[in-house]
């Protein structure tokens, strides 16, 4: 009984920490609209003055600005108060996201270690607790397709209301920001590998219900571009893919920089000249070095997140260093437990199942960002998909680290572990430093 109330004052610390962290950064960022903000706000003011059905903006889709507008006719107009509500909002649905996915991560790992871990990297990650006071789409459309991850790869799927949030999740999460289409087709692959590997019924019927309501959902956005656009498409005007690509053939990350008198686009550049007209699909064979190069920079700029502002306030904060070796450890400790894991020998059919659903997702995700010019950002749904691996690895730590009859610190096993964890930081930090060197505005061995 101790142990659980011990347990549970721990989890409340953790909700109250997190909630200090909110409205520290919610405080800092609720006075101005920055860049996309204020585009999506412009949107959104479309929505109020012409209407739904008269929307002319050919990069950004309607439903964010829509859930805009809408907190905007109870915030008076106000740009605080919109910031404010919307920050709370967002940061209700992702505190919902994040113990929803503790809860199954509970049990696939058969284990309180697990629930702990997920809260723990949930609630006190400073990059998607920031990103939640925010007016963008990364956050909200970020929710959506982890509690369909979880509803697809943990849950039961048998009635149609369960049909109904996966597919109404992916199309809203697709309205919202139209990246989470990679999404759509992954969770498609996955629900037919759930019919094979578990041996599982799908009902067609349902699918294809839930799918046609869902579909409703994209023809504000279809009408818009066929009316003023002669496009017929159900995404948006402008082909961003094609945009995006281009740019990683000559961006090995971008940023945004709010700093007064500071050029806003900060461009981590690459060394090779590269033809403006190439996209990195054209560096393969006319290129293959810059290719390489460009390719596993998107890779590691998908996992190293480096700035906590998604538009960078500072050029070299402390909080810069402290947040990446937080997110440094939860790799390390997430890759290790996927890597114990697929090596298990003998797997129950379940646990087969959604270690190969989420190492797809994970794995088939980040291979498309490398095709893209990376902000930060991006990299987000990456943690969440390798979550409940963490939480393998830290319940293996545990108990190499900690003797099970004494529940003593085992000292050394913990020097070994740091003999190899802090040369890997170094590591990592130089990389992560090195391809800030690129952009020719940040020195961190002369500032």
């Amino acid at each position: 009984m101790n142990i659980l109330l011990n347990q549970k004052k721990i989890y409340w610390l953790l909700l109250v920490i997190s909630v200090i962290m909110f409205g520290w950064f919610l405080f800092r960022n609720a006075t101005h609209l920055y860049y996309d903000e204020v585009a999506y706000q412009s949107v959104s003011k479309q929505i109020l003055h012409k209407g739904l059905f008269a929307v002319d903006e050919p990069l950004r889709t309607y439903l964010y600005p829509l859930f805009i507008s809408t907190v905007t006719l109870v915030s008076g107009g106000s740009i605080v108060w919109l910031k404010i509500m919307v920050g709370i909002l967002q940061y209700l649905l992702y505190i919902y996201t994040v113990y929803k996915l503790a809860h199954y991560t509970r049990g696939f790992t058969q284990t309180e270690i697990g629930y702990a871990t997920v809260l723990f990297v949930g609630l006190l990650n400073p990059y998607l607790i920031q990103s939640t006071t925010m007016v963008l789409t990364d956050l909200t459309a970020l929710c959506l397709i982890v509690l369909v991850v979880c509803k697809v790869v943990f849950g039961e799927i048998t009635r149609f209301k369960d049909y109904f949030l996966i597919f109404g999740g992916l199309c809203a999460s697709a309205m919202i920001r139209p990246s989470s289409l990679i999404f759509c087709m992954l969770i498609v692959i996955i629900l037919f590998m759930r019919k094979f590997m578990l041996k599982e019924a799908l009902s067609y019927g349902k699918a294809i219900g839930a799918g046609s309501i869902g579909l409703l959902l994209f023809y504000p956005q279809l009408y818009n571009n066929v009316v003023l656009h002669n496009h017929w498409t159900p995404l948006v005007h402008q082909d961003l893919y094609d945009f995006q690509s281009r740019l990683a053939a000559t961006y090995l990350k971008y940023s945004t920089v709010v700093i007064y008198g500071e050029n806003p686009r900060m461009i981590y550049h690459t060394p090779f000249q590269v033809n403006a007209d190439s996209n990195i699909f054209d560096l393969i064979l006319q290129q293959p070095l810059a290719f390489l190069l460009a390719y596993f920079s998107h890779l590691f700029g998908a996992l190293d997140w480096g700035y906590i502002e998604i538009y960078v306030k500072h050029l070299y904060p402390v909080s810069r260093i402290i947040a990446s070796i937080f997110l440094y450890s939860f790799w390390l400790v997430a890759f290790y437990g996927w890597w114990k894991t697929i090596k298990e020998k003998e797997m129950h059919v379940q646990r087969k199942f959604i270690v190969v659903s989420l190492s797809i997702l994970f794995w088939g995700y980040l291979l498309f960002l490398g095709t893209t010019v990376i902000e930060s950002r991006f990299g987000y749904p990456l943690l969440f998909f390798f979550a409940p691996f963490a939480a393998i690895g830290v319940h293996l730590m545990y108990g190499q680290l900690v003797k099970k009859d004494t529940l003593q610190l085992n000292a050394g096993r913990l020097i070994k572990l740091l003999a190899i964890v802090i040369p890997i930081f170094f590591v990592l930090f130089f990389l992560s430093f090195l391809l800030d060197y690129q952009t020719g505005r940040i020195n961190w061995l002369g500032f």
